[in-house]
């Protein structure tokens, strides 16, 4: 009998495909998913995805906001890195070619899921982390230099934890609903992980 169980890797594929590869800004963010080197990610999947339909890099995210007239100062990576060592892509991209600060803060889990319900029940990210991402953001913003350049965000889909680190910094400013909402409109569907949603509004009520 043959297994038609898809591989983890596959599964991940899956998840990667099917969200789109950025949002539009969100007072400042712009929530993205992860550029992915496919040679790389997904060197031992049983199907790789079509390059020609599907590819994502740093250029491309890079050359859509120049020709929207935005300026990207800052992107904060959230991915954790592979269980073997491997990076989804070459991270030294933002900083060597477009100048962008470049900092991870591993928090995502990484892209080999282990079923289709992982992409939906992500780990809500310490409130460490969190703070650190506050940290980073706000310290970036506080140059003058840096008042009207975006900062880019992504964990591997760039909607759940991107969604998730994003609305707990806006929330220091506005209720929770409205920043969700925001999110949702901005980067559709919004934060759709359960548990994430809930620590959301823990943490608005605080």
């Amino acid at each position: 009998m043959t297994d038609t169980t898809p591989s983890s890797e596959a599964v991940a594929v899956a998840a990667w495909l099917g969200a789109p590869r950025m949002g539009a800004p969100c007072t400042g963010f712009i929530p993205l998913k992860a550029p992915m080197d496919f040679a790389v990610a997904f060197e031992s999947a049983t199907e790789q995805p079509p390059e020609e339909e599907c590819e994502f890099t740093v250029t491309q995210f890079m050359e859509r906001q120049a020709s929207d007239s935005r300026a990207v100062g800052l992107c904060i990576d959230l991915t954790t890195p592979q269980p073997d060592g491997r990076q989804l892509y070459d991270t030294d991209e933002w900083k060597r070619d477009w100048d962008v600060e470049y900092v991870r803060l591993p928090c995502a889990p990484p892209v080999q899921f282990k079923d289709v319900e992982a992409a939906s029940s992500e780990p809500v990210p310490e409130e460490a982390v969190v703070n650190r991402f506050i940290a980073v953001v706000s310290r970036f913003w506080a140059n003058p230099a840096n008042h009207r350049r975006h900062v880019a965000v992504h964990c591997v889909t760039g909607v759940n934890v991107a969604g998730y680190m994003i609305a707990r910094f806006l929330m220091r400013n506005a209720p929770v609903g409205k920043t969700l909402n925001a999110l949702a409109k901005c980067r559709p569907p919004g934060i759709y992980s359960p548990d994430l949603l809930e620590a959301a509004w823990r943490a608005g009520s605080a």
